[in-house]
């Protein structure tokens, strides 16, 4: 039932109230099975593709034409709703005409970054430290929100600045990912590669700041810059569904160095789905991993370093595998704990970001010798 909910919704979110009465009206008198029926109702391609999502779950879920009717109905009022509630803010930072209220873009950076609780995505051409920001985030880490950062990659005339922003976030934010447009994807044409020149950032697709600042100190404190802060309504939910659709698609993608050296078809790495892992067998090096992040709903491929016994342990909030009875992939956290008796210490691992809470127990005795099975390769 929460995939055709989850059906219904984008597909409410995108048309007028009118059609989906009329469509509601139409499925009625209809069964799941009879559901083929409307799927040319729109006049579009693009609304027929999501309208066949949701006839695929309502003939899975099989529900009478009434109820179903109903569900179409009850979204559609209750999307309405929530874009009345829908509040859009400019910000402006620059010099003071006393006509638009300036606010420092730094001030909405981080008040959107203290919202979040679920994820976080931000997008900008360059990055400086910009230490409030950055707190910021760490503190988003901390309590177990998804951080991932677009960026772009191609430094101009031999410079490092990508690289070092790079190791940089990979040493002070330790779960965040940074993501590239590598530059096969990109259309080269008689100016160069074209650019990553978006700056956004939006919170659990629910709040969204547009802007023309980039994440440097000037941009911050000194130069006149524009934005949108988009707080409810359908612009902070599409541009995070924009973005992660990037992400399954494979326009972005997670940052590794291996996206800059071309494999030779022999060498290129094959992707291993998370679930073939096998614990009899020995793997060593580098592995390119498939899996579900049944979190936000997309599929991920990352590069894993399998971890030796004379490896330390990851730090806290690395994206890791443990592999048990079924893998758990996730960015963990520990916390030594006792039983209420007193009798048992152990150490409860959590992992986060990639599903639903899953949490094992290790026991102290055994703690000195655990590790993840593998962890992301930077």
């Amino acid at each position: 039932m929460d995939k055709l909910l989850k059906a219904i919704c984008r597909l409410v979110s995108n048309q007028h109230p009118g059609q989906i009465r009329s469509l509601a009206n139409k499925a009625r008198s209809l069964s799941s099975t009879d559901a083929g029926k409307l799927a040319s109702f729109f006049n579009t391609q693009a609304a027929n593709h999501v309208l066949f999502e949701v006839i695929k779950e309502w003939s899975r879920v099989d529900c009478s034409g009434s109820e179903f009717a109903g569900l179409l109905l009850g979204a559609s009022h209750g999307y309405m709703n929530e874009r009345a509630r829908e509040s859009v803010e400019l910000v402006w930072s620059g010099p003071n005409t006393h006509h638009v209220p300036v606010r420092r873009s730094e001030q909405v950076y981080i008040e959107i970054i203290e919202s979040a609780e679920e994820t976080l995505f931000i997008g900008s051409y360059v990055w400086v430290n910009i230490p409030n920001i950055e707190s910021a985030i760490k503190s988003a880490i901390t309590r177990g929100v998804d951080v991932r950062m677009l960026l772009e990659s191609t430094d101009k005339d031999g410079g490092t600045f990508f690289q070092d922003t790079v190791r940089r976030v990979a040493k002070e934010l330790v779960g965040a990912t940074v993501y590239v447009w590598p530059l096969d994807k990109r259309d080269y044409g008689a100016g160069g590669y074209p650019s990553m020149h978006a700056k956004c950032v939006v919170a659990d697709g629910k709040r969204a700041f547009l802007t023309s600042a980039n994440l440097t100190s000037a941009a911050m404190d000194k130069n006149i810059e524009t934005g949108v802060l988009a707080t409810g309504g359908n612009v902070p939910s599409t541009i995070s569904r924009q973005l992660l659709n990037m992400i399954t698609q494979g326009d972005i993608q997670a940052y590794s160095q291996s996206l800059y050296v071309k494999p030779s078809r022999e060498d290129a790495p094959k992707v291993i789905d998370i679930k073939e892992l096998d614990r009899r067998h020995q793997y060593s090096g580098s592995l390119l991993i498939g899996y579900r992040n049944e979190k936000l709903d997309v599929d991920e491929t990352r590069t894993f370093r399998v971890l030796s016994e004379s490896d330390e342990l990851p730090p806290k909030g690395a994206l890791v595998i443990i592999l048990g009875d079924e893998p758990l992939v996730g960015r963990y956290l520990w916390q030594k704990q006792q039983s209420m008796d007193g009798d048992r210490t152990y150490y409860s691992v959590t992992f986060r970001g990639q599903s639903s809470s899953n949490a094992i127990e290790v026991e102290e005795t055994n703690w000195p010798n655990f590790r993840p099975f593998a962890v992301e390769a930077s």
